[in-house]
């Protein structure tokens, strides 16, 4: 095997072990009337992706998305009848841009 090769193979075997090791855990949370109340995703310990939170009705309440533990793109919030209420644009967990109320 050339030391080229040796290296690429080294390093797939590295990034694949470090896969092991990420811890990535959902958390679901429920109403006394069995409805999902929140949907949360945590890498590490740090909030990481598309985050749900729900109406008892079981209408979504609002999608918050995480990146690095900070709100980091357009996170969406519903009136219980399920229309948007209103869109808010996040970059490391500060408003940006244009707040949309609807």
């Amino acid at each position: 095997m050339t030391p080229k090769r040796s290296l690429i193979a080294l390093l797939l075997v590295l990034s694949f072990g470090s896969l092991a090791w990420a811890e990535v855990e959902v958390h679901k949370e429920y109403y006394p009337n069995k409805q999902l109340k929140s949907e949360e995703r945590y890498d590490n310990g740090k909030k990481e992706g598309l985050f749900k939170y729900y109406y008892k009705n079981g209408q979504i309440k609002k999608e918050v998305n995480y990146k690095n533990d900070k709100k980091d793109g357009i996170c969406k919030y519903y009136f219980k009848n399920g229309k948007t209420e209103k869109d808010l644009k996040y970059n490391k967990n500060r408003k940006e841009g244009v707040c949309r109320y609807y």
